[in-house]
């Protein structure tokens, strides 16, 4: 998420940038402005790091009372209530940056969801606690 953000505004941040280069050739460019160029794009850098590091930890996810309780956001805290009854399917995928950093991401897709996203998608969850989630959603599931 952190990147993304920083994908987002350093294009806007270089293109000025580029276009005096263009303009006034390669050599126009003062020192001052490649350093305050790099500071203000190394601000947004850590700025959406700690942003990302934040929301990542102000996720929580959990099984209790026949339901998938997913909470999140940082400022503007979002909570889901998803009946176990509901869901349908429990599928975990890992990419090559997921499976070097030994987590999985886990889709849920409940009855009723449509569309070609899932209900809930849990990205970066060790495989440890993948399996825990699925089986306490099938304990959930034969209890009711």
């Amino acid at each position: 998420m952190g990147l993304h953000i920083v994908r987002q505004f350093a294009i806007p941040a270089l293109f000025p940038i580029v276009l005096r280069l263009i303009n006034d050739g390669f050599g126009a460019i003062s020192i001052q402005t490649a350093v305050i160029t790099v500071v203000i794009l190394l601000a947004l850098l850590g700025l959406s790091s700690a942003y990302a590091v934040v929301a990542w930890h102000r996720f929580t996810y959990r099984v209790e009372a026949g339901e998938l309780r997913i909470e999140q956001g940082i400022l503007n805290r979002q909570r889901r209530f998803i009946p176990v009854e509901r869901i349908q399917t429990f599928d975990t995928s890992q990419g090559l940056l997921q499976r070097l950093l030994g987590v999985v991401s886990v889709r849920v897709e409940t009855a009723g969801g449509g569309g070609a996203s899932p209900e809930v998608s849990l990205p970066g969850v060790s495989q440890a606690d993948s399996e825990r989630l699925r089986q306490a959603l099938a304990a959930g599931r034969a209890g009711v």
